[in-house]
């Protein structure tokens, strides 16, 4: 049997939110291995970006992918791991819970920054409950999300058009620094901010 000499299978958002993320995520890894889709010596390895903070590890060194913490939710028992930027990380699909059981720790206020927990979670009931059992909810965003109809205050930001880019999420994907520069197209209205 032949198998394909280039290409992968990844997961994100979707998989990455449900209720069996570490069933899916086992499963993408599986098919990986049994397809032979993994780096070899001499393929492309990941740059710290033109202005991007340098990434862990040096040359083709892997990433530390499952570096553990002490930190667990309080309702599963699942422990946080620490991401690739050093931010601490519990999957997302344990907040609802967080937010719903009472005691110490207990999730009271949120903030979502260009997010929509409300269709974004696996289980928008359960979602929408958590999210009404908030004091304190904001949302910035540029339009008015399932989960801004619920906040406590929306914050309108810039549409992309009405400021000036420089992305800083993919540079370091790049085989060599690179990074583009936009100029802002039309002015923006009202009182809008920038993210």
């Amino acid at each position: 049997m032949r198998y394909r000499s280039s290409g992968a299978t990844a997961s994100g958002t979707g998989l990455h939110m449900a209720r069996h993320q570490n069933l899916n995520t086992q499963l993408v890894q599986a098919f990986n291995a049994i397809c032979g889709r993994f780096d070899r010596r001499g393929d492309m390895t990941r740059i710290d970006g033109t202005l991007g903070p340098a990434i862990p590890g040096a040359g083709n060194q892997p990433l530390p992918v499952n570096m553990r913490t002490q930190q667990r939710s309080r309702v599963r028992n699942i422990q946080s791991i620490t991401g690739l930027f050093g931010y601490q990380e519990i999957p997302s699909n344990t907040l609802t819970d967080e937010i719903l059981t009472p005691g110490k720790g207990q999730i009271r206020a949120l903030i979502v920054n260009g997010g929509n927990p409300a269709l974004g979670f696996s289980d928008t009931d359960h979602t929408l409950k958590a999210l009404t059992a908030l004091d304190l909810l904001v949302v910035s965003d540029l339009f008015t999300s399932a989960t801004a109809k619920h906040a406590d205050y929306v914050i309108a930001l810039t549409h992309p058009f009405e400021r000036v880019d420089i992305p800083m999420l993919s540079d370091n994907y790049y085989p060599f620094s690179f990074n583009q520069y936009t100029e802002k197209m039309v002015m923006p209205e009202d009182d809008v901010i920038e993210e």
